[in-house]
């Protein structure tokens, strides 16, 4: 498993731990889906699961600070 610590200020925070929650709720909706063979709530979930990580990634992107040239260079 990979861990990243990332230092986000509170509302960014909380909007984050909402996302990453409803993306695990999203999978487990798409798990159960499949199983059901409901396309249509396969199709509901994926569309909750690619908001979610729209937002985080909107978030890590808008948020944390991209590295400054020392640590980039090789």
């Amino acid at each position: 498993m990979m861990a990243i610590t990332i230092t986000l200020q509170p509302p960014s925070e909380r909007l984050f731990q909402q996302s990453i929650e409803g993306y695990r709720e999203a999978n487990a909706a798409i798990d159960a889906a499949i199983e059901a063979e409901n396309w249509a709530a396969i199709n509901d979930a994926q569309g909750h699961r690619d908001r979610h990580a729209y937002a985080i990634a909107m978030i890590v992107t808008r948020d944390v600070s991209p590295l400054d040239d020392r640590e980039t260079r090789t």
